[in-house]
């Protein structure tokens, strides 16, 4: 009797018996716990330990061991020393092989929203015009080429506050001090494209 409570015991921990759900919910907390940091092109996003959180974890399966996962992500960094904040719908990967663990960023809609925030800093502060027209979408084009990019790069950028539904983005852009901008991005044929709030 005692052997077969420990038998019951053991395998009510294991993975292999837990839900997709449980399994791909369990993997983001133990990244959570450990923190991590995201490389994007020419910074890091460093998140501390136990500032990720996800609600309303769903998963499809893959194959191959592999979990989609859908959840409903917050968390909270630096991105090489300037905070960012945000909440917003995500899609991950967990691999499963006795243990569940995730296969990329917990957050990869974030990396790609952050890349395209990180390439329009880069290019007002080389002027560089047709750059930040590639990165809007074509309706926004027309403000960008009236836009003073000089002044516009001469503003400092005190943190990114940022909020993702669907495929809309909402960017706080906060200036040393007090005060914020707001940035609206659209999720469109495989990229984010800025929609206002430029330059």
């Amino acid at each position: 009797m005692i052997r077969l409570l420990l038998v019951l015991f053991a395998l009510a921990g294991c993975s292999q018996l837990q839900s997709p759900d449980t399994r791909a919910r369990e993997a983001v907390a133990a990244a959570a716990a450990e923190g991590f940091s995201l490389p994007l092109d020419g910074a890091t996003l460093d998140v501390p330990p136990g500032r990720l959180t996800a609600i309303s974890v769903t998963t499809a399966p893959l194959g191959e061991g592999k979990l989609r996962g859908f959840a409903r992500i917050s968390l909270e960094g630096r991105l090489d020393g300037m905070p960012v904040s945000y909440v917003g719908d995500e899609r991950f990967v967990v691999a499963c092989a006795g243990r569940c663990a995730l296969e990329g960023p917990p957050a990869p809609r974030l990396v790609a929203l952050l890349e395209v925030l990180l390439q329009r800093r880069a290019a007002l502060e080389a002027g560089d015009r047709e750059r930040l027209a590639s990165l809007a979408v074509p309706d926004a084009r027309q403000q960008i080429a009236r836009a003073d990019l000089q002044a516009a790069a001469a503003r400092p950028v005190a943190g990114w506050f940022i909020r993702i539904d669907r495929d809309e983005a909402m960017v706080g852009e906060a200036a040393p001090g007090a005060g914020q901008r707001q940035l609206i991005l659209r999720h469109e044929q495989g990229s984010w494209r800025l929609v206002s709030g430029l330059p």
